[in-house]
C-alpha cells in the first residue's frame, strides 16, 4: 500500500471517530434522559392531601401549613409543608430526601402548625409571625387531621 492509501485510510478514520463519538454521546444522553423520566418514584406511598387556611374569615395568603405524624417511628412518617395561595389554600408535599419533594403524604394522624411570617427589610431582626402563636408550636397547636387512604382527604382551618 502507497503512502497516499494510508493517509486517506487514516483521514477517513480520524473523520469517523468523532462522528461515532457524537452518535454515541447522542445515544447515551437519549438513554438518561429516558431513564431519569421514568425512574422509580422515590420516598414512601403517598396520598394527595389538600386544604385551605382561613383566619377571621378571611383565607390566609403565604403561610406555611406542617403535618406533623403524631406517632412517627423513625422515618416509617415523614412530616409534609405547603404554603398557600392566595385564596388560603394548600396542596402537602412530602420531603424526600436530597432537595427533592413528592406531591401527597402518608396516611396517618398529624399535629398541623400554620405560621405566616412577616417579610423585613433588616436582615438583622427576626420576622414576627403574624398569626396566632398557639398555631406556631406543635406543643399548643390544636389542629389536627386524619389522612386516610381513601375518602375525604381536604381540610379547612379556620384559625381563631
Amino acid at each position: 500500500m502507497d503512502r497516499s492509501a494510508n493517509f486517506h485510510s487514516l483521514f477517513n478514520w480520524i473523520r469517523a471517530v468523532p462522528l461515532f463519538s457524537l452518535r454515541l454521546s447522542v445515544t447515551l444522553l437519549s438513554l438518561l434522559v429516558l431513564c431519569i423520566g421514568c425512574g422509580t418514584d422515590k420516598g414512601p406511598a403517598t396520598v394527595p392531601v389538600s386544604g385551605v387556611v382561613t383566619w377571621k374569615g378571611e383565607p390566609v395568603e403565604g403561610a406555611l401549613v406542617v403535618f406533623l405524624p403524631e406517632n412517627a417511628s423513625g422515618e416509617s412518617m415523614l412530616g409534609a409543608q405547603a404554603e398557600t395561595d392566595s385564596a388560603g389554600n394548600f396542596a402537602i408535599q412530602t420531603y424526600t430526601g436530597g432537595g427533592d419533594m413528592k406531591d401527597g403524604i402518608q396516611p396517618g394522624v398529624y399535629k398541623v402548625t400554620v405560621t405566616k411570617l412577616e417579610v423585613v427589610q433588616d436582615m438583622r431582626r427576626r420576622p414576627k409571625n403574624l398569626l396566632p402563636p398557639k398555631y406556631a408550636e406543635v406543643r399548643t397547636t390544636d389542629l389536627q387531621a386524619t389522612v386516610t387512604e381513601s375518602g375525604n382527604r381536604s381540610f379547612a382551618f379556620e384559625l381563631k
